[in-house]
């Protein structure tokens, strides 16, 4: 399987495992959102978000939507991580960014 087969499987496993660890909301995942001033409303659209972009991720006909709206939240999240001067919160979203506009750059 060549890398531009296997890219959007990773990011779209990538992608949904983010949105249900948001969704579960373990205690430092809860942590993260009220040190930053967010409520669980944010972590559920936060969620919601990731899920759908896997989603469309995964198919051949929406990966570039899907991409795009990974880019969208990764980036907000990443924006976020650096307005709350939190720059070790950004390590994992970088790379799923990247992973991200590798994808759009592959389709």
């Amino acid at each position: 399987m060549s890398v531009s087969h296997l890219l959007p499987w990773i990011l779209a496993v990538l992608l949904m495992a983010g949105g249900v660890l948001n969704l579960s909301a373990p205690v430092r995942i809860r942590r993260r959102y009220a040190r930053l001033g967010y409520g669980p409303r944010l972590r559920y659209l936060v969620a919601g978000g990731e899920i759908l972009a896997a989603g469309l991720v995964a198919l051949p006909a929406t990966r570039e939507s899907g991409a795009a709206l990974a880019i969208a939240i990764l980036s907000a999240i990443i924006g976020s991580a650096l307005a709350h001067r939190q720059p070790g919160m950004i390590g994992v979203s970088a790379f799923l960014l990247l992973v991200a506009l590798m994808t759009i750059a592959i389709s």
